[in-house]
């Protein structure tokens, strides 16, 4: 009996359970970037020699020097894996100091920093670089960056928005831009501009004497019962110029006695604007449904 009761109180110590290890953002970079210094959170690389997106007509090149800060992180859960998505923005390298989106070298309205994005998993209590493009946008105005904000796409589905503001001395425009992890890379499943005004250049006492205009697209993501991602939908709403024809015929100065009055011609009227265009993803884009209206006015 007492040899059963020493071995029935021999119990086995419970093995330690493993803490979920936290995800850190400068090991992300490091891993990500290679040269990452955490005391100017700067990471430094070279842009990719064959970017996913059109480096014409930007400060940029392919393969150029620049200097990169985190300007978004958050954690989402997906499919019961936590993750965690990094979107950054590349300036110009300067060797003088790290270069800063806005600086006193990127500072101009056409200044667009690059957008780069990685989503990281926690699996077997480590986190996996699964999904990165380090050039997928170019996004902002005068050397800032655009507004980010994570989003619910679909079933599950989590994705990045960007929305750019830029401000000049005759007009303003917003656009917007969707960007997704897909098959190990990062995707731009959408971009396009959802708004405009010729604000300050407009009417009777401006040079073209043209009319005043503004309009502007609203983004909504419209869930579909047996898809995975939800649709896009643009509804339009605001005024446009009016067509060419009209512009014409309204800026026409007319005769008396044979001359030409000196007034000034009349400045031609806004029309009314109105649209909606419903996009459906495919294969990692976005592309418009027949039937749908994807009128953009032009400027």
């Amino acid at each position: 009996m007492a040899a059963l009761f020493l071995l029935g109180g021999c119990q086995r110590k419970p093995a330690p359970v493993e803490a979920p290890r936290q995800f850190v953002l400068a090991d992300a970079m490091e891993h990500w970037y290679g040269r990452y210094d955490p005391a100017t959170q700067t990471a430094r690389a070279n842009l990719p020699e064959h970017p996913s997106i059109e480096l014409a007509g930007s400060w940029f090149a392919p393969k150029d020097p620049v200097d990169i800060v985190v300007i978004f992180d958050a954690g989402y859960l997906q499919a019961g894996h936590p993750r965690h998505v990094v979107v950054t923005a590349a300036v110009p390298h300067r060797s003088d100091k790290p270069g800063r989106p806005g600086d006193d070298l990127f500072n101009c309205i056409l200044c667009r920093p690059v957008i780069g994005m990685a989503v990281f998993t926690r699996r077997m209590n480590t986190w996996l670089l699964e999904d990165e493009n380090d050039a997928v946008d170019l996004a902002g105005s005068n050397g800032r960056p655009p507004s980010v904000k994570l989003v619910t796409l679909g079933t599950d589905l989590h994705g990045i928005r960007l929305e750019s503001h830029t401000q000049a001395a005759d007009f303003a425009s917003t656009s917007m831009s969707l960007l997704i992890p897909w098959q190990e890379d990062v995707v731009r499943p959408f971009t396009g501009e959802t708004g405009y005004s010729n604000r300050d250049t407009c009417g009777p006492e401006s040079p073209l004497r043209e009319p005043c205009y503004a309009w502007q697209r609203a983004d909504t993501l419209v869930p579909i019962p047996g898809q995975d991602y939800d649709d896009l939908v643009l509804t339009g709403s605001g005024t446009q110029p009016p067509p060419e024809a009209e512009a014409a015929k309204a800026g026409k100065p007319t005769r008396v006695h044979g001359k030409h009055k000196p007034e000034p011609p009349t400045v031609p009227a806004a029309i009314p604007y109105t649209s909606v265009e419903r996009l459906r993803f495919r294969d990692g884009k976005y592309v418009p449904l027949p039937d749908t209206d994807p009128t953009v006015p032009a400027h």
